[in-house]
Formats: structure tokens, sequence, C-alpha cells
């Protein structure tokens, strides 16, 4: 496959341009994510009309700005080989592409070869490499540069497929002061249950929710290099979670709250979350709170015991750094 010129880029990281084939170029590829609870990610170069919402097959992918680039084809006197992406189609016509470096795809069955393009298999300057990570229950793989995305989605690191040139981030950071910060509203479910939803609007399903005022806030723009996104899941249970992850199984991401930060900044506070094991099997319910605003005084006893009797939270994690205040004025 002979992929369009799409960035007409001059390579001078550590390649002469006469070390290219007449039709070598560089390729600024692209993350794509199905926008099914399944996951499936794809990667594509950056070519002209591929946006959010791009269908392929019977599956529909948003595709994020390119993070890194590769080569079009091989470069003479340079160590590359061909990167492949692995296609396999489902019964209902739902693509899935695994990405290897062999062209049998690593012996999966029915699996469909194609040429993505040409990387580098040694360390060149300015290269780093290209992690593919992979799913310990699914198989499914995810290559991505972020990999604490993949951790966060229960991925483990899997391999190298060899070296890249990273892109800087496309999303452009800006300051506290110029944020826009949006509150995001704490809601307890009525009767007793200890569910927890948060929602940027203030007035999320009355008849099944009580709103317990604003949680904390979230910023509609990375204000630096260390904030990513936090999302919200609903599970088939109808219990909710707050997490980093871009991808849960068997949980629907409801919505998109916000930017958050991975670090401690000075203003914010931790978002801590806590978790109750259930007899019945490893379910468990969430308790997610931020910092000293509680939503109930039993709370706080159960975050200075780690126990609240009979119920037993356990502290889970840290999620991220929110900010309990609104914008200064």
């Amino acid at each position: 496959m002979k992929w369009e010129t799409v960035l007409g880029l001059s390579v001078t990281l550590a390649l002469s341009a006469s070390a290219f084939a007449a039709d070598t170029e560089m390729l600024g590829i692209s993350e794509g994510y199905a926008q099914s609870t399944a996951f499936h990610q794809t990667l594509r170069p950056n070519l002209p009309g591929l946006r959010a919402a791009t269908q392929i097959g019977a599956e529909v992918y948003d595709f994020r700005a390119p993070t890194f680039e590769i080569f079009s084809g091989p470069v003479r006197g340079y160590p590359t080989t061909s990167i492949f992406f692995c296609r396999v189609v489902d019964a209902n016509g739902a693509v899935a592409d695994h990405f290897s470096t062999d062209p049998k795809c690593e012996g999966i069955k029915d699996a469909v070869p194609d040429v993505l393009g040409s990387i580098l298999t040694a360390a060149m300057p300015g290269t780093i490499p290209l992690p593919r990570y992979i799913h310990p229950k699914t198989n499914a793989t995810w290559v991505t540069l972020k990999g604490w995305e993949a951790e966060h989605s229960g991925f483990k690191f899997d391999r190298n497929l060899g070296f890249v040139y990273p892109l800087e981030e496309n999303a452009q950071t800006v300051s506290e002061e110029r944020a826009t910060w949006i509150p995001v509203y704490g809601y307890r479910r009525k009767g007793g249950n200890f569910d927890r939803l948060y929602s940027r609007m203030a007035n999320e399903n009355p008849k099944v929710f009580e709103n317990q005022g604003v949680a904390f806030y979230t910023s509609k723009e990375p204000t630096s290099e260390n904030d990513v996104p936090l999302y919200q899941y609903n599970f088939e249970t109808g219990t909710h979670l707050l997490s980093l992850a871009s991808f849960i199984p068997s949980a629907t991401r409801d919505a998109t709250l916000g930017y958050i930060s991975l670090v401690p900044v000075e203003d914010r506070a931790a978002l801590r979350r806590f978790v109750r094991p259930l007899k019945s099997g490893p379910a468990v319910e969430f308790w997610t709170l931020v910092g000293k605003l509680l939503y109930s005084e039993r709370a706080t006893e159960a975050v200075k015991t780690r126990s609240w009797s009979p119920y037993q939270f356990e502290f889970d994690e840290t999620i991220g750094y929110v900010r309990t205040k609104g914008p200064r004025k």
C-alpha cells in the first residue's frame, strides 16, 4: 500500500535527504479509538479528512492529533523494518487492528497484514521507543506513547516495536489564571446506596440522585503537561466510577469531566478513591472523596480509620489533583 504525501517535512534529525528513496516521506501517525464500548485501537497516517467520527468498516473511530512520525518506506543505509497493521474483522464487521513487525501477524488467525510504514530497529538521535501494551484478559493490544493511559486501563507492557520520532504535544496548555474552570457536582444516590455520581450538570436525574453541591473543579483545557482527562464510567450494576482510564472492560464511559493534574499543584486537593469489597464477588462499591470536602460526617470516620463499620471501606488510590475552589477573581 502506498500512502499519500501528507506532511512534506524535511528530515533534519539524523538522516540526510539522500538516504531516502524518491517516494519515502515522513508520516505523522494518529491514534484512533472506537466509539463502541469494546476496545478497538487503530493507527493511521494523518491524511486529509482523518478526523473524529471516521468510519472504518462497521466501527466509528475518534482520531487524535499525530503523536509520532514514521517513514513511508525503507531508508537506505539505516536499520528499518516494516510495521504492519494486522486487520481482523469480526462477525459484526468491527475492525480490530493488531500492530506488529511480523508480516505473519504473530500467528493471529484470519489476520490480514498491510504495511503502515517503516520504523527504525535501533535508536537514533531524536528517537524514542514505540511500546505496545496488551490486556491480560482480552488480549487486545494498544500502541501508544502515553504508557500511563494504557496502564490505567488495565493494559500491561508487552514489547517495544522499534523507534520513532516523537511530535510535540498538540494540545495547547494555558495558565491556571486563563483556564476555563468547570464545576463538577457530586450526587448521592437516594435510598441508602453508597454510589456517587459526578456531573458537570447541576440538575442530574433528580428522581434518583441528590445534589450534594460542587465537589471540585476541573479545567476545560490542560494547564500543564501533567494534566490528563478525567472520565466517569457506569457499570451494568449501576455503580459509577471516576478514572483516568480511557477504556474499562464491561463499563460504559458516561462523560469526560475535564482535566485534572497527575501531580500535586498549589491550590489543588487530592482526589482519592475508597472501595468496599462485596461478599458476593470481586465487585466493589466506590466512595470518592476530595481532600477535606466530605459528603457525610460518617465518611470522615471512614478516612480516619480506613473502615466504616459495618461497611469497611478501604483506600484504593489517589486519582489525581483537583481544585476545590472556583477561579480566582
